[in-house]
């Protein structure tokens, strides 16, 4: 074990080994698996249940039909007059989505532009806490109003409001930079990959979790029911950040110790956004730049595919395959299941043993990701989406690969230290607004296009991520050509 000050990864926890020069005491860092795998098996047990609380909630208050007949929607009755009902809900169920999410993004947006750098000054840790505390007061929200509603009948509009609290503490993009800036603090460039790698199959596992149990415990229990395991769950991950996470960045006496008030007193200092700005556009030797940029823009559009697909997707299966929350969830289990499976092949299969880099298997994941979306879009039995799984199995591989590629091509400008929670800072805030149109636009086309051509949304994506994949391409030519330089340099000296 070396004595240089380097984080070690294991299996359970993370290993912070001080210096010789007394820079202080051996400390612990436990991993932040369980709080990801926690907080998306929340997010993932409620999201399909969620989306039937709206149909049911839009069909008795804002269009007024009886409860015996709204209650029969997502279920296998196939009859022309359900599937007539479902066409009239579904356009009104779209924009209450599409509102919730432009809410959940515009002030994450917004924040994500001071997270970052004053988490490069203040730490990980309170910037975890807060995202975590965003999600329990709005899962707990929800789980009061689906409690009212079953007594009353509630204006399906007081679940978008339930939305602000994750807003304004950050929600998943101030979860996801802080996990991503902890990971980075803690890991070489060595080990970075595999360990983000982990990170995300966590998150999958969570989600498994999470749609694997969903429509049995919607089945056996109701939709309050559902919201509160959600609550418990993202409880519990607080509770063990606050007790068991320590903070990874090494910070100076007097930032270490500020008080509450000062802390979120500098968060709102625009001198932290316009040193983030100057650190995502300084020249930098190489080009190194335009990977920056190309990986933040590739991760950014994935993003806005991602926010689409989820608003439309289940309205979508529902409307040409007649499935209800089981089999979708059943469908999500699946396809959740492929990703962990892959993240595990590309990791301890593909990386370690082919040694292929981090660029290859990014360029690997996007492909794939073109290649379900044109399945997608062609489908017209069910199988052919379990098809696309099978063929797909490494698209899960696009965010740890490309936070990796960012982390180390910002080691190799040799500039400050404290530059990665900028770069993902601003790459979060980009990703945060890519809902803000990606949901209205997937909308617009799923309503325009649902009595002829339901899967037409997935065409967009097909086309979007032919993009992203020049995009990735070029990086490896890029990396490719500065690799080349310096093998030539080494050569000639």
């Amino acid at each position: 074990m070396s004595s240089s000050g380097t984080l070690t990864p294991s299996n359970s926890v993370e290993t912070l080994v001080s210096t010789n020069d007394g820079d202080g005491p051996r400390r612990k860092y436990f991993t932040l698996e369980p709080v990801v795998l926690l907080v998306f098996f929340g997010y993932n047990v409620c999201s399909t249940v969620f989306q039937d609380q709206l149909v049911f909630q839009v069909c008795v208050s804002e269009l007024g039909y009886n409860f015996s007949d709204c209650i029969v929607l997502g279920t296998n009755n196939e009859s022309q007059v359900v599937q007539d009902l479902e066409k009239a809900v579904q356009p009104y169920v779209a924009d209450l989505i599409m509102t919730k999410s432009v809410v959940e993004a515009v002030i994450p947006a917004f924040l994500s532009l001071f997270i970052g750098p004053w988490s490069d000054k203040f730490g990980r840790k309170p910037m975890i806490v807060a995202s975590l505390t965003g999600f329990f007061l709005t899962f707990l929200i929800i789980c009061i109003l689906c409690a009212v509603s079953d007594a009353y009948i509630i204006n399906p509009w007081y679940y978008v409001l339930a939305s602000i609290p994750i807003a304004i503490l950050g929600g998943i993009c101030t979860l996801i930079t802080g996990t991503f800036c902890y990971i980075a603090d803690i890991t070489t460039e060595k080990d970075r990959a595999v360990k983000m790698g982990v990170i995300e199959a966590a998150l999958f596992v969570g989600l498994l979790f999470g749609s694997g149990s969903s429509s049995y415990i919607y089945a056996w229990s109701n939709t309050t029911t559902v919201f509160g395991i959600a609550t418990g769950s993202v409880f519990l991950a607080l509770l063990y950040t606050i007790f068991f996470i320590e903070e990874s960045k090494q910070m100076n006496e007097m930032d270490s110790r500020s008080s509450i008030p000062t802390m979120i007193r500098e968060l709102f200092r625009f001198e932290l956004v316009r040193d983030m700005f100057v650190v995502c556009f300084r020249k930098r030797r190489n080009h190194d730049r335009a990977i920056i940029w190309m990986v933040m823009i590739s991760l950014g559009f994935s993003i806005f595919i991602m926010e689409g697909n989820q608003q439309v997707y289940f309205l979508f299966v529902r409307d040409v395959f007649a499935w209800t929350v089981r089999n979708f969830t059943i469908y999500c289990t699946t396809n959740t299941l492929s990703l962990i499976f892959g993240n595990m092949i590309a990791m301890y299969g593909l990386k370690r043993f082919f040694n292929l880099s981090e660029t290859t298997l990014a360029i690997i994941a996007f492909s794939s990701c073109f290649l379900d979306s044109i399945i997608s879009a062609v489908a017209f039995h069910s199988w052919h989406l379990y098809l696309a799984i099978g063929l797909t199995l490494l698209k899960g591989l696009v965010s740890p690969m490309c936070r990796s590629i960012l982390a180390t091509t910002s080691e190799h400008s040799n500039m400050d230290g404290n530059e990665i929670g900028k770069i993902y800072s601003f790459t979060t805030s980009l990703e945060s607004l890519m809902p803000i149109a990606a949901v209205p636009l997937y909308s617009q086309v799923y309503k325009a296009t649902i009595n002829t051509y339901p899967g037409a949304f997935n065409i967009i994506s097909a086309v979007i991520y032919g993009g992203i994949l020049v995009c990735m391409v070029l990086v490896y030519v890029f990396q490719k050509m500065y690799h080349n330089v310096s093998y030539s340099n080494v050569i000639n000296s």
